[in-house]
């Protein structure tokens, strides 16, 4: 009798684990500051860092809870990090808003920074 042939398969790489830097808002021209809060229009970024390299960064961006954004970023060979950015810029109105960074792979992070718009003078 012949023995079967056995197949062999790789086995999957452990996930890599992801956090989020501090993330940045950026607002519009004349934008003073110290004026405890952002003229629109509003732009946001961060790095998330990743214990692997060579990882693909599945994340989106909410703001005031709706996905506005959705995006992915390479962790390259030689480094443990990868930027993630807003698509665009953000026509906010006057007040509280808040923006989130949500990954959800290879790993769920989520990290959110709340911030006022100024009104616009008319």
């Amino acid at each position: 009798m012949t023995p079967t042939p056995t197949k062999t398969t790789k086995k999957p790489v452990a996930n890599a684990r992801v956090s989020i830097l501090e993330i940045e808002l950026f607002g519009g021209p004349g934008q003073s500051q110290g004026s405890g809060c952002y003229m629109p229009p509003i732009h946001f970024q961060t790095n998330v860092e990743a214990t692997r390299q060579e990882v693909w960064v599945s994340y989106t961006w909410l703001l005031d809870g709706k996905a506005v954004s959705r995006s992915r970023s390479w962790v390259s060979k030689g480094g443990y990090t990868a930027f993630a950015s807003t698509s665009g810029q953000h026509m906010l109105k006057a007040g509280r808003h808040t923006v989130a960074l949500k990954v959800t792979s290879p790993s769920a992070a989520q990290k959110s920074v709340s911030f006022n718009v100024c009104a616009i003078p008319t």
